[in-house]
């Protein structure tokens, strides 16, 4: 295990006061299955995981952490930290006070509910930020302070960036898929009509190559491929509950051309509609439960 930790107890002139007050800064390298018990600090610390993977504990609530994670304690909040069974844990640390970045409070970095989080893209500049961090408080030189509440100050700011990128990146996801099962319930409700990517469009008010990627993505097909599923499974049962000739079975499902919905309905179904009908048919008369792809 190795700990460099650098404690500061007088500060430099504060005309030189361009950020939140340094309190302590370090690098920490955990071996083996260690952990530490719950405390608290009367200063906010950030945590920055750049190697190894474990654990943290929050207000007693459990976080797993690994390379670019990020975790918050704010002031007079319990916390613990930990490695995972036969995993080493390192990461940079640093605790701060006598700060504010609205719209939150005086000495509070973020809401204690998303207290860990992912640095994603920016793992490698938290990083370095945090290097010069720590070189320039392990060997002080002159006005060594104020180059370090700098430091500090960007790497808070960026951390409070990051935190509200990906809060955006997740209300966007959620827009995203939002939007995807509009277009699911639309083709639902309408497969009757003529629908393509221009239908879609001007239904949702959402552009077409965008409507066609996020619902691959969301939906793992394409809208028309999810449109010809949902009319293929409409027409299996039209054909095994009622006695609908083909013409009508695919007047019902939205195709007019009987021989186009009869090709389409065996390349789906592996047999003509009339083969489905009779052979499934003859199975529920035999009492046969078949479970049709």
């Amino acid at each position: 295990m190795g700990l460099e930790k650098n404690l500061f107890e007088e500060m430099e002139a504060p005309s030189f006061h361009v950020g939140p007050a340094v309190i302590y800064t370090g690098r920490m390298r955990r071996e083996k299955n260690w952990e530490c018990q719950p405390h608290f600090h009367e200063c906010a610390e950030i945590l920055f995981c750049v190697d190894g993977t474990g654990t943290v504990w929050i207000e007693g609530k459990e976080y797993a952490i690994g390379p670019g994670d990020i975790a918050i304690f704010n002031p007079y909040v319990s916390n613990a930290s930990g490695s995972c069974l036969g995993k080493e844990l390192e990461f940079f640390f640093m605790g701060i006070t006598d700060f504010c970045y609205p719209p939150f409070s005086y000495n509070t970095l973020m809401p204690e509910a998303v207290p860990v989080f992912s640095s994603g893209p920016y793992k490698n500049q938290l990083a370095f930020y945090f290097q010069e961090l720590l070189r320039e408080t392990s060997n002080p030189e002159i006005l060594y302070m104020p180059a370090a509440s700098a430091l500090a100050n960007v790497i808070a700011v960026q951390v409070l960036r990051i935190h509200q990128f990906n809060n955006l990146m997740e209300k966007n996801r959620a827009e995203a898929r939002c939007h995807s099962h509009f277009i699911k319930d639309y083709i639902d409700k309408n497969y009757r009509q003529a629908i393509n990517l221009d239908t879609l469009s001007e239904a949702s008010y959402i552009s077409k190559s965008y409507i066609s990627h996020q619902f691959k993505k969301d939906m793992g097909m394409s809208p028309i491929d999810y449109l010809i599923k949902k009319r293929i499974e409409i027409a299996r049962y039209l054909l095994l509950n009622t006695d609908y000739t083909v013409t009508e079975v695919a007047k019902q499902v939205g195709y007019d051309n009987p021989l186009y919905f009869s090709a389409l309905f065996k390349k789906h179904a592996d047999m003509s509609p009339t083969e489905y009908r009779k052979t499934y048919r003859q199975e529920q008369e035999d009492g046969v439960i078949s479970y049709v792809k």
